[in-house]
This record gives C-alpha cells, sequence and structure tokens, in this order.
C-alpha cells in the first residue's frame, strides 16, 4: 500500500471509527511495510493527519491558514475549514466534540462597540454601587479591560461577601434603568464639584489631564464621575445577567509601593447571558489546561525555589518532549540549509556595548561578572555571537546567503512579580536563526523563512495565525531606500503565500521592518511565537562586510528570526493547546503494557523489548489492578495502552484498551512493532478482567498520587498485634510550607477504600491537601486488605483463608490503635482524627471501648455510622439481605473483591430485584451526591472499590439487620460463647465514649448510607452524656454521602469549620 494512499484511508477511517467513541479492531499492516516506511511513521506530520484537534474535533491534517477572509479552504475529508485573517479580532470558544455549528463567537472591545460601552458603564455602576453601600470609600480610576472592567477604591479590605452585596446594588441600579448623561465643565468647576465630593484621587486625575473642557458623567443625578465616555445611554442597556464580579485585589495607587494599597475590584461583562457562560466556560477549560497544574500532574517541569524564581527544570517527561522537539526543529533546520551553531552563555560587557544592548536594554541584563579584571555578562540574546562568527572570515558576495541557526539560552531579568510559569521566565533558549544576504535575496529569503515557520508550526498543529506588518517607525536608522526595499521585500513575500495580514504602520523596530505571526490555540487565545526582522542596526555596530564583485567592501543585509521562540514559552503554549494529551509523536511515554498478571511479564519483556527497537518509547506498568493501572495510565495521558493477559501471551497477540482518539497509525506502530496477527479489543467482562490485582505500585501512595503534585510525602509501615502489615503515608507540610507541620491529624478512610480516596479531586479540593496547606501534619491510613495494606508477618491474601478472617471488630481492636500509637509515637503530639463512613464506626467503638482517648485531640465524624437500621438504599438493602441469607456461600469465598465475579453476579441480581437506577451504582448506593464533580466520578470507579473481608461485609449487613451496634455474630451460641464468654455478641455502648472528648459530627440529608434517623439515633444518645460545649454538629440539608469527601464545595462547607473546630483544640 503506497503512503498516499494509506493517508486516504486514515482520513476516511479517523473520521467514520474515531468519532463514535467506541472501540473498534483495526487491520494490520505487515513489519516489512512498518520498516518500509518507518521515517515517515515517526515524523510529526503523519501522526498529525489522523489525530484530533486540540478543540475536539477529529480531522485530517488542515490546511486553512490565516487568509483574506473570503477564504475558505477544505480538508481531505470533505470539512470546510473556515480561515481566519488577522482583521477577524473574535475569540472562539469551543467545548470538546462539539460541532463547529455550535460555537459561541465572543466579541471583543475591538470589535464591538456596543460591547465597550457596556463594560465602561459597568465600570461606574460598580463604583456607584459600591459608594452607596459603604460611603467613606474614595473613587480613582475604573477602566474597560479585555474581558471587563475594574475599578480601584480607597477602603476597607472586602471579601467574596461584599462582592455578593455589590452585585446586588448593581442589579438594582440597572433595574432603574437610569440615564447617563454627559457634562462639559470648566477644570475650575470641575475642582470645585470634586473638593466639595471629598474625592481627592479626583484631584490628582484632574491634574493629569490636559485637554478643556471636562467632561463628566451623570448616572441618574444620583452619581457622577470624571470620564471622556463611552457609554451606554442608560443602565438598562445591560443585561445584569450577562455581568459578574470576580475578584478582588490589592492595587498600588499608580502602581507606586509607596503610594496607598486600594482595592481593586474585578469584573466582567458581556452583551448577553449567552457570551457570559461562554466566557466561563472559556475560563474553566483555561484553568483545567493551565500548564502551571499540568506541569506537575504529568510531571514535565518545575520551577525550584532553591535555585531562583524564572529558573525552569526540565523532569525526565518534559526533558524527552524537548529533545523530539529539538530534534524536529535541526532536522528541518539542515533540511532548509542552516548551519547550526552553538555559542557561549557568557561575553565580555564590551561586546554589549558594541550591540547596543548595555545602552537600551541594561535593565533587562543581569549584573555583570569581574573575572580577571575583566567585565563579563550573561547574554541576553544570541545574535551577537553569530554576528561574531560571521567576522571570523572574510567573505564574497558567492558566498550569499548564510544561514545561522541555535537553540541558545539567554538570561534575561524579569522582576519577580511578573515570572508567570514558563510563559514569563528568567533564563530560557529560543531558536534563534539569522540570515546574511544580499539585498535583492531579501524577499526569497524572507519567503523561505515563511516556509519554514509554516512547516514547523504545522507540524506542532498550530494552522490558524494572526500576521501583522511593522513599517518604518519615526525614529530609525538605516537609509531611506533600504528601508522601503526591505518593506516591499517583505509585503510581496506574504503576497506570495497567499496569508493575510494587518499593516502596523510605524511599529517597526528602530533598526528594521519586522514580520510577527501569533498562533492560535485550541481556546481561540493569540499567542506571539514566530518573528521575522530585518537588521540595518548590527551590521553597522559590528561593521561586518563583505567582498562585492568589483572588488568593493559592502554591508550585508541581516535578517532575524525565530519560529518558536522561547523553547520554554512554546512549550507551555503546547501543554495548553493539547491539555496535556500530547500527540504521539511527542507524548513523553508513547505506549505502556499493562500485564494481567505477573505470568505474563515474561511475554511483556518481549513486547517492550521489539517496541523500544522500533523507535517506541514505551514501558511495562504492573503490581496493581486492572482497572487502577489503566486509569493511571489515563490520568498520565499515556497514548496507547497494550493490556496483556494469558490468552494474548499464549497466542503473541496483544489487547488494546486507549483513548478514542488514537488512529490507526498508532495501532500499525504497534503491532509491527509486536508482529501480533490481530489486535483484539479490551471486554471489560473478559475473565482475566477481575482476576487481577498484585504487588504496590512502586513507590506507593507517595509516588503514585502525592509527590507529583508537588507535596513532600514519606512511606510508612505499621505491624498490628494480630500481624498484619499496614500502609501509613505522611504528608508533613504543604506545597508552599518552608517547614514541617506540627500538628497531627490522622485521615480514616470508609469501606471499601483507602488513602487515595482523600486526594481524588484537585488539591484545593481534597481534604488530605487542604490540611496539609494549612499547617497540618497529615497522616492517610490504609487498613488492612486494601491494595496498599496486603502484608502481613505470617499470611499471604492470595494462599490462605486465614488472612481474610477478619471484621471490622478487628479494626477497632487493632488496626485503628496501631495507627494512632505509631503516629503518636512518631511526632510525639496528639492528633486529631478524621474519619469518613466506616472510618467514623470502627473510630466510634473504639472511644466506646476506652480505647484511643489519650492519643486523640479531637474526632472529626463525616456521615457518620453507628446505626443502620434506617438506611435507605434500597440496593445496599438488599445486598445486605443477600450477605445475612447466604453467609455461608460469601464466608467460603474469604475476600470481597468488588470486581470480581460474585460481587458482580451479587450487583445483577440486586438490580433485577429493585427498582434502583444500576445505571448510576454510586448514586443508588450513596445518595443523590450533590456537589460531586462528575468528572471525578470516573477517577472514583477506576481507583475504587477496594477489597475487602466477606466477613467485613456481612457484619455489617448484621448491624443492618439487628439495627444495633454489636460485634460480629458467629451466628450459634457455642461459637459466640467461645469468642466473647457469651452467646451474643456484645454491643458497643456509645455511651461509655468520653464526654469530654470533643467531636465534630458532619451528616447530610440526602445519605441513603448515614441516614438522617439512625444519625439522630447517635446525637441523642451523645448529648444524654456528653459535654455539649465540645460536640459540634453540621447538617447540610443537600449533601450525600460522597459529597463530604469529593464535593468540590466541601472546602468551604466542610473543611473550613472542622479546621477552625481543630484549632480550637
Amino acid at each position: 500500500m503506497a503512503v498516499s494512499a494509506h493517508r486516504m484511508a486514515l482520513s476516511l477511517l479517523s473520521s467514520s471509527v474515531l468519532t463514535s467513541r467506541r472501540y473498534h479492531p483495526f487491520p494490520l499492516f505487515s513489519s516489512s511495510f512498518f520498516h518500509q516506511n518507518r521515517q515517515q511513521f515517526t515524523h510529526s506530520a503523519v501522526w498529525n493527519r489522523c489525530w484530533r484537534s486540540a478543540n475536539g474535533v477529529y480531522r485530517s491534517k488542515r490546511i486553512g491558514f490565516s487568509m483574506p477572509s473570503s477564504a475558505v479552504a477544505t480538508d481531505s475529508s470533505g470539512s470546510s475549514l473556515s480561515t481566519l485573517s488577522a482583521k477577524e479580532e473574535e475569540e472562539e470558544v469551543v467545548e470538546e466534540g462539539v460541532s463547529s455549528e455550535s460555537k459561541v463567537r465572543l466579541p471583543t472591545n475591538e470589535s464591538s462597540e456596543k460591547l465597550l460601552r457596556i463594560r465602561h458603564t459597568c465600570a461606574h455602576v460598580m463604583a456607584m454601587a459600591v459608594q452607596k453601600l459603604y460611603p467613606d470609600a474614595k473613587v480613582t480610576i475604573g477602566p474597560w479591560i479585555e474581558n471587563g472592567f475594574y475599578y480601584d477604591f480607597d477602603m476597607e479590605p472586602l471579601t467574596d461577601k461584599d462582592l455578593k452585596k455589590i452585585k446586588k446594588e448593581m442589579d438594582r441600579i440597572i433595574r432603574q434603568n437610569l440615564p447617563l448623561v454627559r457634562e462639559e465643565v470648566s477644570r475650575d468647576e470641575a475642582q470645585k464639584r470634586i473638593l466639595a465630593a471629598n474625592e481627592p484621587y479626583k484631584i490628582e486625575i484632574l491634574e493629569s489631564i490636559k485637554e478643556e473642557p471636562i467632561t463628566i458623567y451623570h448616572i441618574g443625578g444620583e452619581w457622577w464621575d470624571l470620564c471622556a465616555g463611552p457609554h451606554v445611554e442608560t443602565t438598562g442597556n445591560i443585561s445584569s445577567k450577562a455581568v459578574q464580579l470576580e475578584s478582588v485585589a490589592g492595587a498600588y495607587w499608580r502602581g507606586d509601593t509607596n503610594r496607598p494599597m486600594l482595592q481593586r475590584i474585578y469584573g466582567t461583562a458581556w452583551e448577553n447571558e449567552e457570551q457570559l457562560k461562554a466566557y466561563i466556560h472559556f475560563k474553566e477549560e483555561a484553568k483545567r489546561r493551565d500548564h502551571r497544574r499540568l506541569g506537575q500532574d504529568l510531571d514535565l517541569f518545575s520551577i525550584q525555589d532553591d535555585a531562583g524564581g524564572g529558573l525552569v527544570f526540565w523532569h525526565p517527561n518534559g526533558a524527552t518532549v524537548r529533545h523530539v522537539m529539538e530534534d524536529a526543529w535541526r532536522k528541518i533546520h539542515l533540511e532548509r540549509g542552516y548551519d547550526l551553531l552553538y555559542t557561549p552563555h557568557v561575553a565580555k560587557a564590551e561586546l554589549w556595548k558594541i550591540s547596543g544592548h548595555l545602552d537600551f536594554y541594561k535593565e533587562n541584563m543581569y549584573d555583570q561578572m569581574d573575572i580577571e579584571d575583566e567585565l563579563y555578562q550573561l547574554r541576553p540574546m544570541n545574535c551577537p555571537y553569530h554576528i561574531l562568527v560571521y567576522k571570523t572570515r572574510l567573505h564574497s558576495y558567492r558566498d550569499f546567503p548564510m544561514r545561522f541557526a541555535e537553540l541558545g539560552t539567554v538570561y534575561r531579568y524579569e522582576l519577580s512579580g511578573s515570572l508567570h510559569g514558563l510563559f514569563r521566565v528568567r533564563g530560557f533558549t529560543q531558536d534563534d536563526g539569522h540570515i546574511f544576504c544580499l539585498e535583492h535575496q531579501i524577499k526569497d529569503e524572507i519567503r523561505g523563512v515563511l516556509d519554514l515557520t509554516e512547516e514547523v508550526l504545522l507540524q506542532f498543529g498550530f494552522d490558524k495565525y494572526e500576521v501583522n506588518l511593522s513599517t518604518r517607525p519615526e525614529k530609525s536608522v538605516g537609509d531611506a531606500n533600504i528601508w522601503t526595499k526591505a518593506t516591499t521585500a517583505l509585503k510581496d513575500a506574504l503576497d506570495d503565500k497567499g496569508w493575510g495580514y494587518e499593516i502596523d504602520e510605524g511599529g517597526g523596530a528602530f533598526y528594521g521592518p519586522k514580520i510577527d505571526i501569533k498562533i492560535e490555540d485550541a481556546l481561540g487565545r493569540k499567542w506571539q511565537c514566530s518573528t521575522i526582522q530585518v537588521d540595518f542596526n548590527l551590521p553597522q555596530r559590528f561593521d561586518i562586510t563583505y567582498v562585492d564583485s568589483d572588488q568593493e567592501r559592502k554591508r550585508p543585509i541581516l535578517i532575524h528570526r525565530a519560529v518558536l521562540g522561547s523553547l520554554e514559552r512554546f512549550f507551555g503554549v503546547l501543554i495548553e493547546h493539547y491539555a496535556g494529551d500530547f500527540p504521539l509523536w511527542l507524548s513523553p511515554k508513547q505506549a505502556r503494557i499493562l500485564p494481567v498478571t505477573d505470568a505474563q511479564l515474561g511475554y511483556c519483556d518481549e513486547v517492550l523489548r521489539r517496541l523500544k527497537e522500533n523507535g517506541v518509547r514505551a514501558e511495562i506498568c504492573s503490581g496493581e489492578r486492572l482497572p487502577k493501572l489503566i486509569r493511571t495510565a489515563e490520568k498520565q495521558k499515556i497514548p496507547l495502552m497494550a493490556v496483556v493477559g494469558q490468552k494474548e501471551a499464549e497466542t503473541g497477540t496483544v489487547t488494546d484498551k486507549m483513548a478514542e482518539k488514537i488512529g490507526l497509525i498508532v495501532m500499525l506502530w504497534l503491532s509491527s512493532a509486536v508482529g501480533a496477527s490481530q489486535i483484539q479489543l479490551f471486554q471489560q467482562n473478559d475473565s482475566s478482567f477481575s482476576s487481577s490485582f498484585s504487588l504496590i505500585v512502586e513507590g506507593g501512595i507517595c509516588a503514585y498520587v502525592v509527590q507529583p503534585l508537588g507535596y513532600a510525602c514519606e512511606e510508612h509501615q505499621v505491624t498490628t498485634d494480630d500481624g498484619y502489615i499496614l500502609s501509613l503515608q505522611r504528608i508533613p507540610q504543604g506545597r508552599t510550607n518552608k517547614s514541617p507541620n506540627t500538628i497531627p491529624v490522622l485521615l480514616q478512610h470508609g469501606l471499601l477504600m483507602d488513602a487515595v480516596s482523600w486526594m481524588l479531586n484537585s488539591p484545593d479540593e481534597s481534604l488530605a491537601f487542604i490540611l496539609a496547606d494549612n499547617g497540618f501534619d497529615v497522616w492517610l491510613a490504609n487498613t488492612r486488605g486494601t491494595n496498599y495494606s496486603r502484608g502481613h508477618t505470617s499470611l499471604h491474601p492470595n494462599d490462605s483463608g486465614d488472612y481474610w478472617d477478619w471484621s471490622w471488630d478487628e479494626l477497632v481492636g487493632y488496626d485503628l490503635p496501631a495507627l494512632v500509637d505509631y503516629v503518636h509515637d512518631q511526632t510525639g503530639n496528639k492528633l486529631h482524627y478524621v474519619g469518613h463512613s466506616l472510618g467514623t464506626l470502627i473510630a466510634l467503638a473504639a472511644f466506646s471501648e476506652g480505647k484511643l482517648q489519650n492519643d486523640i485531640r479531637s474526632a472529626a465524624l463525616l456521615s457518620p455510622i453507628a446505626y443502620l437500621a434506617n438506611m435507605s438504599s434500597p440496593l445496599a438493602k438488599t445486598a445486605a439481605d443477600a450477605f445475612v441469607a447466604e453467609d455461608l456461600y460469601w464466608l467460603g469465598i474469604k475476600e470481597f473483591d468488588p470486581l470480581g465475579k460474585a460481587a458482580a453476579k451479587l450487583i445483577g441480581d440486586i438490580c433485577s430485584q429493585t427498582s434502583s437506577n444500576c445505571s448510576d451504582l454510586m448514586t443508588s448506593f450513596t445518595g443523590p451526591n450533590c456537589c460531586v464533580n462528575s468528572s471525578k466520578t470516573s477517577d472514583f470507579l477506576e481507583h475504587e472499590p477496594q477489597p475487602t473481608a466477606t466477613k467485613n461485609m456481612v457484619h455489617l449487613a448484621q448491624m443492618i439487620r439487628e439495627g444495633n451496634i454489636a460485634m460480629y455474630d458467629y451466628g450459634n451460641s457455642d461459637e459466640n460463647n467461645k469468642h466473647y464468654g457469651q452467646p451474643i455478641p456484645p454491643v458497643y455502648n456509645m455511651a461509655n465514649i468520653p464526654s469530654d472528648l470533643p467531636l465534630f459530627l458532619g451528616y447530610g440529608g440526602q445519605d441513603y448510607l448515614s441516614d438522617v434517623n439512625d444519625v439522630e439515633t447517635l446525637l441523642n444518645v451523645l448529648k444524654d452524656h456528653h459535654d455539649a460545649s465540645k460536640l459540634v454538629v453540621q447538617y447540610i440539608q443537600n449533601y450525600a454521602h460522597a459529597d463530604f469527601i469529593f464535593g468540590e464545595n466541601a472546602k468551604k462547607v466542610v473543611y473550613a469549620p472542622m479546621m477552625a473546630f481543630f484549632w480550637s483544640y
């Protein structure tokens, strides 16, 4: 099959298969075909042809560029592709997977005067509202800005609560439909009114206004401000539903740190509510794509305080991407006739004097270094070095054009307050190129740079550009004639290219005209990357020459050009453009091999070897249950997962579980390398699916979850008196804390969960990280039988049923005391305790038995479980009935694996017997959670549920049946007598909980498991015996069971009052 025909097949397949969001079998090609075309397959342009675009639309290579707005291009699938000219100012906000017809176009201040007027008026309406609510507030300035407006006030600090009040008052002013009236007054009259109003900042503003008359705008005769306009006619022209106050920040008056600190309120305003919603979605999507967060999540880079701000550390994953980027860059430049250079990072200060940098750029340069009585300087730019290389030889006119290029690291001083991730740093690598040419070669060389730029940007997935041509400014160097010729050459090159562009008259650099190219990312944002500049200054300063055909010395033309700009900045743009989900050719790890059990590791090693031989960046990941391995790979954005079970190992095939975006070439690459005869699709009902769990991921929870987010983490182990080895993680301090926290908190998870459940949300929504960031020394428990606590001094979970001979009684008697004692011994401090669900039950039972209180400061119990008689989950009730009725069957299974066949059969039977919605098991079991981020549900279901002892499940079922809190019932009086010395199990008496133990109880009105009536039964017992001053109860009407650990608003609703409770003890 020819490559061109193959690409056509890709186009058809990508549109018909990939967009269906299903898994389909893919045909294979021979290994020889792969090797014959390997160069094309590993080249990024081929990969991009079958890749999903970053805005969610599957397509082949796009051929639409920045052209006049009338131009329309077509991709190979026949879809129409709109093009973006430099004159189009609108941003496009696109949801992933949404067709282009449903895009919401957001106007800008430049494209819509109506919007500009609305935003300007909103600033005034807000100022009027503030002064009505806070009469002592002094107004300063309030302009419109890119996405809204702000106003600065001299007043007491504001909070988010204040913003709600202000917005409410603004809505009232808007409803009044007050007219905005322009008035012209003399300077004296304006000053008189300002003094009468006692607005000192307006006096200073008045003094800065040179023109007369002075204009004032009135809002309905109730409020006025110095202003030149423009505004809407009445406040009723503003839609209050299209206005939102966003934040409040501090800002110095006139930006001077010696002047007063003001309160700046930011707001956004749009023409209608639809635009506001689109903008909010845009901001949320931008936050999700933030390269700083993704850089941590995907372990790509960091900026270390110990090294200094603005200095980038490329981690192995990020360094791999950079290596691929640089290789692609070098390859293209060598193909296009460039000579590659390496030059020093420092030079004598005299060099920067000659270049003019010390005269015009000194504030952005680092201090000079005195070395052996010579002053040296870190380089801020690469151009003087390339000129020095040029000057090492005498050149003839026949040598031109000469093209030098370098990935050169430069250092520029930026104020610490301006540093921003990878977008503004102090040390970065520029892809600088310098072309030395003759006057008549300018146009061809510029065209060549444009072609190269197009090829490089397309390779990285950018196909929309905004182009600007900047011409001679008022102050400039160089002959007018050569300026004209150079500018004409730039224009002609752009015209020949067919790109639309805007002319910025007088906007060129003093040393020559230039072309700037901005790329558009998946969110429609513009990023300045590529630039082409003609320079008449440096050739003169460095007196560079060549020998012409008439044997005279003449000066060559110098063209500066950068395609990517800063590698660091471009990498940040790439991260946000792809939301960290890089195209296959750029992915740090392209394939991950997932064995179902350790028995397949030998075959996996062979698959890995053959993949690496063919240039695939692959690795094996094992040691956990398959769902967790898959979810981990998905979270780490591994493009391809190859699942290997016994059948695949025996037949020499692999099973492919992948994100839908992977196209046929990925299959081709994998299958060619492995030599498989067929690629079979992963089925969750495969018999191998539930049989898989093994060892702990190397490094444990710290390496798997905590450290990638930038937190320090320690792995600990605790051995109970009955021999179980429990995993315990410690987060000793927050991300920004410089010293370890001192107040320990132990977090105990619920049933069928482990410590990771406290960290499945983002760091600013997950309790473990919130506590660490707020000064607590966080310890995370993992009860016996969960994935990270499967050890024992003599038993093995796979070899002995004795390992699983326990219920939550043993958690009360062994696990919890061992964990609490260990934390107390390690820290030397009493600890706070947080339990959720089963974690509350074992704590209450332990407290009632006189355990733990010597080591506990206080306890917070979320969704507390003690009495279960009123549990309202029909699924849980039916399951409990099954456990009790068939306890002999279930106890014979020993380990309760929620992903095993027995559990699947149980759920199937339950769903056929009840009217519950079994398509949403989480809700059916726990209740209608109000505030769980739906995008995190899959995270929970992939990581959880965890295994437990079947005996533990039976014990909980007994509680539901009996309605009390008794120890495990062995089913007959002889066995009970043997264990307890009495025919019926003893009861944990909640009235025995020490009355002086501080307790915080949080429960929800929608919780199916921790039912309101059962919680009130517990509270009635506690209130009869407990010190009322040490019992804090929080009832949240719309919360269900999972909201307490996965709720997006739990930080504000639950965790903040809980931490306040801790701080009081």
